[in-house]
């Protein structure tokens, strides 16, 4: 039991504050946050309901415990999404719940001096909680060693044959997921959780979800079985398969088309300055009716990229100087050449003769993928086994307000330069392209992606955007955000000549602004059609 001294004391009310819901039923009143921004926000992961029916087999004794660790960017959700499947279940569950938040410092040096195990066995006796135990551990990454804590607590719980669901989650995306590593061996037998890859990915709402969260979007995805996850794979496996014309799968994005793409479209639009991040979502879209924001918003969200940065040995100011090349320098195109980018770094960072012996643009190229903020993708030439090795990639940046953000910061309205960005067609192209590509990040077992760029004399003579390969499958995509058909039907010929260098036996993918028009040798679709399948 939690000892009655001062220090023990403090831990306990700081716990007792975690917990709302232990003493009243209506916690969320009090907790202005999530009653504001979650409870009214008509936006819902689709990992709330995945959550959720795990919850719902523990509670019907189907299966004894599981565990599922959660990475993701901060301000994604991840605690709204604990608090929303609290509330759900509330009646249920409310003798049940353990809520620790690990990046609270007084409680972060307790876990570390006594154990997750001890705090949480104590709590379990002194709030007399009954099994099966629903255990949310918030911002595990805060914690050096977070995964032997939770490797113990699995350990001796499950000795103790006790029944819990163990959810972690955490914002430093490649510390979580390497800790993880450390516990895959630990799964349980909760029949939901099975078929889910642990670690799992909370990123801000992909297109999908923001889509859906128009009643009648939503209707019609449920309405042609186009809402799981392996129905959407399927129809996306179908474009990139040459000469499959009529496809069940494919027939469902047609109907989709045919009776939603103005709605789509308009719906992207939005997309494209708000992102999907749920905070900037209330704010902009229920608060504010789309009418303005405040620039604090875009900083916050360029803030919190930076936030974890103190738990490595990496330097702020030479990320700063990184996004700084990106919106400077590189007009925010994907395409980065790492030589320019490092030698703009050495030059204008202050670093000394240490630093920039250490210094190595990859590593914060790494850094920035692990949080999910972008996503990269090598030149397939350097596949083969006598490429020449260049140091190119592109970047693609995994949200459009996280592009905004970093592209408007230091503007006074954000917001308006945003929209007067996207009036401009090859601006707008640009965005849609890291729009489109980042979204194959959120398929499982993550993809990988690759481009294809021939240039002589700084002259572009052919490319495709992105190239994903993904079980054992290459799904070549272009974005050509126009409605022109003759400029779309000759990127189609080119990719498919590109293919045909490449040997790669795949339909390319021509990604439009509002023309849809399936051929044996190739696929045109609107983004917004095609984004549904994320």
């Amino acid at each position: 039991m939690i000892n009655l001294n001062p220090i023990k004391n403090s831990i306990s009310e700081i716990i007792k504050r975690m917990n709302p819901w232990w003493e009243d039923e209506k916690w969320y009143e009090q907790d202005i946050d999530y009653n504001e921004r979650v409870r009214k926000s008509p936006f819902v992961h689709r990992w709330f309901w995945i959550l959720n029916r795990s919850v719902h087999q523990l509670l019907e004794k189907q299966g004894k415990y599981d565990l599922l660790v959660l990475a993701g960017p901060r301000r994604t959700g991840k605690t709204s999404l604990l608090k929303r499947l609290i509330e759900e279940n509330y009646s249920r569950i409310k003798d049940k719940i353990i809520y620790l938040r690990l990046d609270h410092h007084i409680l972060k040096k307790e876990v570390e001096n006594s154990g997750l195990t001890e705090i949480l066995l104590n709590i379990i006796g002194k709030e007399e909680l009954n099994e099966p135990l629903v255990i949310l551990i918030d911002e595990a990454s805060a914690l050096d060693n977070w995964d032997l804590h939770v490797k113990n607590t699995i350990d001796t719980f499950t000795s103790e044959g006790r029944n819990f669901l163990l959810l972690v989650t955490g914002s430093l995306g490649l510390r979580l997921i390497q800790g993880s590593s450390n516990i895959l061996a630990r799964r349980g037998d909760i029949p939901y959780l099975g078929s889910i890859a642990n670690p799992a990915t909370i990123l801000p709402y992909k297109f999908s979800e923001y889509a859906e969260a128009m009643h009648s979007i939503r209707m019609i995805v449920r309405f042609i079985r186009l809402i799981k996850r392996e129905d959407r794979l399927k129809a996306l496996l179908d474009l990139a398969k040459p000469n499959v014309i009529e496809s069940h799968e494919i027939r469902k994005l047609h109907i989709i088309y045919d009776r939603y793409h103005t709605v789509l479209e308009r719906l992207f639009d939005f997309y494209l300055v708000s992102g999907g991040f749920p905070l900037i979502l209330y704010e902009l879209l229920v608060k504010e009716k789309f009418k303005k924001l405040d620039k604090k918003w875009y900083d916050e969200i360029k803030g919190s990229l930076m936030q974890d940065l103190k738990y490595t040995e990496l330097k702020k100011d030479i990320a700063e100087y990184f996004f700084g090349y990106l919106s400077d320098i590189n007009r925010m195109s994907p395409l980065l050449d790492l030589n320019k980018l490092e030698n703009f770094i050495r030059a204008n960072a202050s670093l000394s003769k240490r630093d920039l012996r250490q210094f190595r643009i990859e590593n914060y190229i790494d850094y920035f993928s692990s949080i999910f903020a972008l996503v990269k993708a090598i030149d397939i030439a350097q596949i083969r086994e006598d490429a020449k090795i260049i140091r190119q990639i592109k970047l693609f940046i995994t949200d459009p307000f996280i592009f905004h953000s970093i592209l408007f910061k230091d503007y006074d309205d954000p917001l308006t330069e945003s929209r007067n960005f996207l009036k401009e067609p090859s601006k707008k192209g640009i965005l849609v392209e890291h729009v489109v590509c980042s979204h194959f990040l959120r398929l499982t077992a993550k993809p990988t992606l690759y481009y294809y760029l021939h240039k002589e004399k700084d002259q572009t003579l052919s490319e495709l955007d992105c190239i994903c390969h993904y079980r054992r499958t290459y799904i070549p995509t272009e974005v050509k955000y126009t409605g022109d058909e003759k400029m779309l039907k000759n990127a189609a010929k080119k990719a498919n000549e590109i293919l045909n260098t490449l040997k790669i036996e795949s339909r390319p993918i021509i990604i439009s602004k509002n023309i849809f028009e399936i051929e044996p040798d190739y696929a045109i679709l609107p983004a917004s059609t095609f984004l549904l399948l994320f």
